[in-house]
């Protein structure tokens, strides 16, 4: 870093030099969270209008860097910590792949798909899945016997915790993906999440900044066929 007094060019140390590049970047980080923040708001002036966060959800499956972090990434997770919660159980384990944790879930995923005896396809396809965000928060259900809470009420639990993560993801700016499929009963992946037998993994919420803006608004559905008087 250069500065030029009316005497001579100033040369600081390298030490200050990375120093400044480093508050940089931290700043360039925030500064994008803040953009993201005012592209979600309404002509209020507020954050997202909670109700047209709802009617306007949709996942996105094309997910690229930078990944939520910090205080974003707090409030996703306080979010899914704030599911409905019957008895107070907080029956959920949130655990975050990212960074070399993509690489170790790749390599898992490929290992389990050779044990399988899956063909080339399928196993070149679950070795690059994790690479599809550079978050992914897999969310168990930790399911407890409790003489008023069924498992299957714990499960949902759970599971209302990963859309609430998406949500407040989408409310700062990012996105995301719920996914699922056969991995979420795979003895070894269950293994690897320290599942115990009553433990259900009820899916990997795959997040980042989308590569695309939606061209359109979320139509809204005919409930018709779906709502009924009693």
């Amino acid at each position: 870093m250069l500065r030029r007094s009316k005497k001579k060019l100033v040369i600081y140390p390298k030490e200050t030099r990375v120093k400044s590049q480093q508050l940089i970047t931290k700043y360039c980080y925030k500064a994008c969270c803040y953009v993201r923040l005012q592209q979600t708001t309404t002509v209020k002036g507020n954050s997202m209008d909670s109700l047209e966060l709802l009617l306007q959800r949709r996942s996105v499956s094309r997910l690229t860097t930078p990944a939520p972090e910090g205080e974003v990434l707090e409030h996703i997770l306080q979010a899914g910590a704030r599911a409905p919660d019957h008895g107070g159980l907080k029956p959920w384990h949130f655990s975050l792949i990212h960074g070399e944790g993509l690489q170790r879930f790749s390599a898992l995923l490929r290992q389990v798909s050779i044990d399988d005896q899956l063909d080339d396809k399928a196993i070149e396809k679950a070795t690059q899945a994790p690479f599809r965000a550079p978050l992914i928060i897999t969310v168990v259900a930790r399911c407890q016997a409790h003489h008023k809470v069924p498992e299957w009420e714990q499960v949902v639990s759970a599971g209302c915790s990963v859309m609430a993560m998406q949500m407040a993801a989408q409310a700062q700016g990012f996105n995301g993906i719920w996914r699922s499929g056969a991995w979420t009963d795979h003895p070894t992946v269950r293994q690897t999440f320290n599942c115990q037998p009553q433990d259900k993994i009820v899916g990997f919420l795959y997040l980042g900044t989308p590569q695309f803006a939606a061209v359109s608004p979320v139509q809204a559905i005919d409930l018709g066929p779906y709502v009924s008087e009693f």
